[in-house]
């Protein structure tokens, strides 16, 4: 992660819009921009001043400084002394005297304006880096004053299996981000199929694979 915010910065700085998006999510561009056109518009600009336009897909800002994300507050910092065998456990140097982490994003979907990076970066000298990234990346972004936009509603983090009804969440417009389970393998081609049957409003059909 710290590597990315360094890469961002010094070779994609002109970058308005950056999304962090994990290699076990569904994620459909198109739906998204759509869905999230007023989240990710910049208020202050016409929504005609869009980016980039191509076969109806608009891509849109940010405003300044924002991430938009499934935002988790109020999270414990369960510490090694306290709880020495679990995984997320850490030391008293990670927070000293903190109970909560800042409120942090999922992993899983990430959306970011241009200027994050650089003023994440900012902070990572003074703030020595844990090996739990969402959770040092909310430490980052406190610091930093980042403004966090929880846009939970429209992500699915759950990790039912993958069936039609659930990708029609997708094509719907119901969700525009769904989280794989993690232990299931899926024919990716048959995948992209229902989606676009279902974007051109026909009845798509999708079975899971099961290996």
């Amino acid at each position: 992660m710290v590597s990315a915010i360094n890469y961002i910065t010094d070779y994609c700085n002109q970058s308005k819009l950056i999304l962090r998006i994990d290699d076990d999510v569904i994620f459909h561009p198109r739906l998204m921009f759509d869905t999230l056109a007023d989240v990710f518009l910049n208020s202050s600009e016409s929504s005609q001043q869009h980016l980039h336009q191509s076969s109806n897909l608009k891509i849109v800002q940010l405003p300044r400084n924002t991430i938009a994300c499934h935002l988790i507050s109020d999270f414990e910092v369960w510490r090694k002394k306290d709880h020495p065998k679990h995984f997320n456990a850490v030391d008293d140097t990670v927070l000293p005297g903190e109970a909560l982490y800042p409120p942090f994003c999922a992993g899983f979907f990430v959306a970011m304006s241009g200027d994050v990076p650089g003023n994440l970066r900012s902070h990572i000298a003074t703030n020595k880096p844990f090996w739990m990234d969402d959770r040092y990346m909310g430490v980052l972004q406190k610091r930093a004053s980042i403004n966090n936009i929880n846009i939970s509603p429209i992500l699915d983090f759950g990790y039912k299996s993958i069936t039609s009804d659930v990708l029609d969440l997708l094509a719907n417009r119901k969700k525009v981000v769904r989280h794989l389970p993690g232990k299931q393998k899926f024919h990716i081609s048959q995948l992209y199929r229902y989606l676009d049957l279902s974007i051109r409003g026909l009845k798509g059909h999708f079975e899971t694979i099961k290996y």
